[in-house]
């Protein structure tokens, strides 16, 4: 099982790119990291060029330098660059996802999308060998969340699954209610 964290994007709302932000003492990289080596074999994260991480040596590390660029042509940089049918694909900017709600969308086999309470989609997303092969084939219209329209639809006990983090007030308002909590 391959681990893909996406953190390619400019982080114009946010400010600073949001990889870097910090939760419990580490980047949001690195927690990401950790939370996918619990369930992965091996992680890869898709950066653009202006951040630099310092992650273990056994993260793999891919620049995807065009600026302009959508989430799923990084995963498709990641899935060209490194062979397997299976992965656990998750943006940078959401909440690190638990240990049980990544061993329920295992559980469930691709390809998987995790739901709250609420019913609304969020991250990680699991994919397998037909959608690894329609990205690579580059033959994607709409972006993943397009592809996994038909996906197992996984309700999972996590309120943050379907949160993510575009600008400051989202990041705080993340922050204040996990210190509540």
């Amino acid at each position: 099982m391959t681990g893909v964290v996406l953190a390619a994007g400019a982080s114009r709302r946010m400010g600073r790119p949001k990889a870097l932000l910090e939760l419990d003492g580490k980047t949001l990289m690195q927690a990401h990291v950790d939370a996918l080596r619990a369930v992965c074999d091996e992680v890869i994260v898709v950066v653009n060029a202006t951040v630099r991480v310092d992650l273990p040596e056994h993260v793999r590390v891919l620049v995807n330098a065009d600026v302009n660029a959508q989430m799923i042509d990084s995963l498709r940089l990641a899935l060209l660059a490194f062979p397997t049918e299976r992965a656990i694909v998750t943006p940078v900017d959401v909440p690190p996802a638990s240990r049980v709600t990544l061993t329920r969308l295992l559980e469930a086999g691709p390809p998987a999308v995790p739901i709250d309470g609420h019913g609304e989609p969020g991250h990680p997303v699991l994919i397998g060998p037909a959608q690894v092969a329609t990205i690579r084939a580059g033959s994607v219209e709409g972006g993943l969340r397009t592809l996994l329209s038909d996906a197992v639809r996984v309700a999972v006990d996590d309120p943050d699954v379907a949160l993510d983090f575009d600008d400051p007030e989202s990041w705080a308002s993340y922050l204040g209610r996990r210190g509540s909590s």
